[in-house]
C-alpha cells in the first residue's frame, strides 16, 4: 500500500495527462485535431528559435499551421542531420537528459529528452495499461537487457524505481534451457499481472516450457517489444501462456509509439502525442508533439510500414524491414540484437556497426568508426565476460555496411553455409 501510494503521488501529472489522452481520443474528431494543431504550432514556434532548424525548415517564430496535414511541407530530419547539431541542442537545453538510440538501424545517435517528453511517455503507458486491464502498481516482470551495466550507473536509483513500480527485471542475455525453466519458476512464484520482454526471450520461455510440459499458474498480460514479433513466436507464446500477446512498437527516441489493443488488429498510435506519416518509400516519419529539447519533426525513424486511420486512431498495419537475426552460442544461449547495441555504446566514436556470425564459434563486429586509432579491447573483454567461453569476437573497421533488399541495415547477420564458404575463400 505504501509503495502504491508513493508511486501514485509521484505520478499525479502523468495521471492527469493520461486522463487528457482518454478524453481527446474518445471525443469528437474535430476537437482532437484542434488540440493536435495547437500542440504542433507551439512546438514549431519553439524550434523556430533554434537557428539551425529555423534555417533548415525555413520557418518563422509566428508560424501558424491550420491543420496537421500542412506539416508535410516541412523537410524531414534523420539521425545524420540531428547528430550534426548535437552540441547546439545540448547548449539550448542543458537540463535535458542525454540518451542514445536502441540501435534498430545499427547506428548510434545521441539526443536529448526534456521533462515534458518524459511525462508524455509515462502518461501514454498509464493510458494504455488501463485499456488492457492493468492497474497502477500491479506486479510486473520484465525479461530485458543483461549484465553490461557500467560501474558509474546509479544502481540505487534503478532499484528504487523497480520497487516503486513493483517491477522485477530478469536479465535475458545468454538465456538457455536451464535459465528459461528457472524464470518460469520465478513467474509462477511472483504471479505477475504483466510479463514483458523481447519476443525472442518470451519465445524461448514458451518453447522450453512446452517441451518440458511445464505450466504457468497465472494469466499475465504478455507484451512483446524491442524486436519484430514473428508469427511462429506469437503462436508459441500464446500456446504456452494461454493469453493473447500484445505487441508493442517503440524506440528510445520516443518510448512506446504504438500498441496492439484488445479485440483489434494493428498497432495503435497515440494521436495526441504524435503526428505520424509515411513518405513515398513507406518510411515512417514521426513528429513528437511533446519533446522541446530535440526537434523530432518529421523524423525518419528508420523503419518502414503501412498506415491507416480508424476514427481518431492512427494505426500501423504492417512493419517492414525490422527483422534482426538472433545469434546463438554452440550451447544454445541467445545473443539478441540489443546486446550489440549496448556493447557498441562503450565507444562513442562508433558511428555504425554490423554483426556477422562467421561460423558457430566466431562473430565479427564490423564498425564505421570516426577514430582511426580506436581501441576495441573494452568491447571484446565485455563480450568475453558474457560469451567468451563459447565464442570469439573480432572487430573490423570498414567503410560501408551491407543493406537488405528494403535498403535497410540488417545489423545482425547469420551467414548461411554457402556464404561462410565464400567468406573463407575470399
Amino acid at each position: 500500500m505504501i509503495r502504491r501510494t508513493l508511486a501514485a503521488l509521484l505520478s499525479l501529472k502523468r495521471f492527469a495527462l493520461a486522463d487528457e489522452y482518454e478524453r481527446a481520443i474518445n471525443g469528437p474528431a474535430e476537437e482532437l485535431e484542434r488540440l493536435r494543431v495547437d500542440k504542433l504550432n507551439r512546438l514549431l514556434r519553439h524550434y523556430a528559435t533554434y537557428p539551425f532548424y529555423r534555417e533548415y525548415a525555413g520557418i518563422k517564430e509566428d508560424i501558424h499551421l491550420k491543420s496537421t496535414v500542412e506539416i508535410t511541407a516541412l523537410p524531414s530530419v534523420d539521425k545524420v542531420f540531428l547528430r550534426r547539431y548535437e552540441a547546439e541542442i545540448k547548449e539550448r537545453c542543458p537540463r535535458a537528459e542525454r540518451h542514445s538510440t536502441s540501435g534498430s538501424t545499427g547506428q548510434n545517435f545521441y539526443f536529448y529528452i526534456d521533462r515534458s517528453a518524459r511525462d508524455a511517455r509515462n502518461a501514454y503507458n498509464i493510458f494504455w495499461n488501463r485499456m488492457v486491464g492493468l492497474k497502477y502498481g500491479d506486479r510486473i516482470i520484465g525479461i530485458w537487457g543483461g549484465n553490461l551495466r557500467k560501474l558509474e550507473d546509479n544502481v540505487v536509483s534503478s532499484k528504487l524505481k523497480s520497487w516503486l513500480l513493483n517491477q522485477q527485471i530478469l536479465p535475458g542475455y545468454g538465456m538457455d534451457t536451464a535459465v528459461a525453466q528457472r524464470y518460469i519458476g520465478i513467474i509462477n512464484k511472483e504471479q505477475p499481472r504483466m510479463l514483458y520482454g523481447y519476443p525472442s526471450y518470451l519465445n524461448k520461455l514458451a518453447t522450453e516450457g512446452l517441451a518440458a510440459k511445464l505450466e504457468i499458474s497465472c494469466k499475465p498480460i504478455v507484451i512483446s517489444s524491442g524486436e519484430q514479433l514473428l508469427p511462429k513466436q506469437r503462436e508459441n507464446i500464446e500456446a504456452f501462456f494461454g493469453e493473447r500477446v500484445y505487441n508493442r512498437y517503440g524506440s528510445v527516441e520516443f518510448g512506446n509509439i504504438a500498441y496492439e489493443l484488445p479485440g483489434r488488429k494493428g498497432l495503435y498510435i497515440n494521436p495526441f502525442q504524435f503526428v505520424v506519416e509515411t513518405n513515398e518509400r513507406n518510411e515512417i516519419l514521426l513528429t513528437d508533439l511533446d519533446n522541446y529539447a530535440t526537434p523530432f519533426i518529421r523524423y525518419n525513424i528508420g523503419d518502414m510500414g503501412r498506415l491507416r486511420q480508424d476514427g481518431n486512431w492512427y494505426i500501423i498495419d504492417e512493419l517492414m524491414g525490422r527483422s534482426n537475426d538472433i545469434i546463438q552460442t554452440p550451447s544454445g544461449k541467445m545473443i539478441p540484437s540489443q546486446f550489440w547495441t549496448i556493447l557498441s555504446r562503450r565507444l562513442e566514436s562508433i558511428l555504425e556497426f554490423q554483426v556477422v556470425q562467421i561460423n558457430d564459434n566466431e562473430v565479427q563486429m564490423r564498425v564505421i568508426d570516426s577514430d582511426q586509432g580506436a581501441d576495441y579491447n573494452d568491447i571484446i573483454s565485455n563480450f568475453n565476460h558474457n560469451f567468451g567461453d563459447e565464442m570469439r569476437l573480432t572487430v573490423k573497421k570498414v567503410s560501408k555496411l551491407e543493406l537488405t533488399g528494403y535498403g535497410k541495415l540488417k545489423f545482425v547477420i547469420k551467414l548461411t553455409e554457402n556464404e561462410r564458404k565464400k567468406q573463407t575463400n575470399a
